[in-house]
């Protein structure tokens, strides 16, 4: 697969699950000097193998030899292999995926995704173990495609994408509430059960209009207390798309704004009833 094909790929799928804003997050925990402790809670060696997930000794030298899991211990042969709790939750990782017959160069991709520190990929995996370990814990799972693209989601993201999507697209998810849980043997870090919302193919459209990004108003008028109509307005950066605009907004407005003979401006109202 070329370059450009894989990049392609990995926009798909990001724009379908809209990943959290780690950014965010790791700003807001960096003001709160939060840092050190929650890299303690992570990276501190306190587990064994026996934490594993019955994987044995010889499957982890054959993953470490693949390249899955670094020993980053000084001297290899000697004492017993100590592993932190991202290691642990790695390696479950591994081992869930391995059981749905995920190959080993594809693992290695989805350890390029969530473990490489470029793009912040090992910081937002770390930053997604501590929010389904915080209080109360979000309920967070890894998604990863067939090509070993991977990434974090919320159950909602989850719920938006098949209600727009089906399964058209497959992948595999995995809860890392229910690792976190299954590693630390609590139950606290189990997020409280929530029912998803039904919604109807007009509501849908609403939130994949803003989802989207393609407008930047949303003008809703309900009747009855049922949906009416929706009015969607926005900037049209590119003036040459004027005649697609045209063919796709059957009821509305378009203004244009035109200096030197030349439109430097499109916006676009398209009405829609419901």
């Amino acid at each position: 697969m070329s370059t450009a094909n894989r990049a392609s790929k990995k926009r798909s799928h990001t724009t379908v699950f809209h990943d959290l804003d780690f950014d965010s997050i790791y700003a807001a925990a960096s003001q709160q000097n939060d840092m050190a402790q929650s890299s303690a809670f992570l990276n501190d060696k306190t587990f064994t193998i026996k934490d594993g997930g019955g994987v044995s000794y010889r499957v982890i030298n054959h993953w470490m030899s693949e390249g899955l899991i670094e020993d980053d211990r000084k001297d290899p042969s000697k004492g017993w292999r100590k592993l932190s709790l991202k290691d642990i939750v790695w390696l479950h990782i591994i081992r869930d995926l391995r059981k749905f017959g995920l190959p080993i160069d594809k693992i290695r991709a989805v350890h390029q995704s969530l473990l490489s520190t470029d793009q912040h990929g090992s910081r937002d995996f770390e930053l997604a173990i501590l929010l389904c370990a915080a209080t109360p814990p979000m309920n967070l799972f890894v998604v990863v495609f067939e090509d070993g693209d991977a990434h974090i989601a919320t159950i909602q993201s989850l719920w938006y994408n098949e209600a727009i999507n089906g399964y058209a697209m497959p992948y595999i998810r995995i809860n890392l509430n229910a690792l976190i849980c299954t590693v630390l043997g609590a139950d606290r870090y189990a997020p409280e059960r929530v029912h998803p919302i039904v919604l109807t193919a007009e509501e849908v459209d609403i939130i994949g209009s803003y989802r989207q990004g393609d407008f930047d108003t949303l003008h809703i008028q309900t009747k009855q207390g049922e949906l009416d109509r929706i009015d969607k307005s926005g900037s049209i950066r590119d003036p040459k798309r004027l005649h697609e605009l045209l063919e796709e907004t059957r009821f509305g407005e378009i203004k244009l704004k035109v200096e030197n003979g030349q439109i430097v401006h499109t916006h676009r109202v398209k009405k829609e009833k419901l």
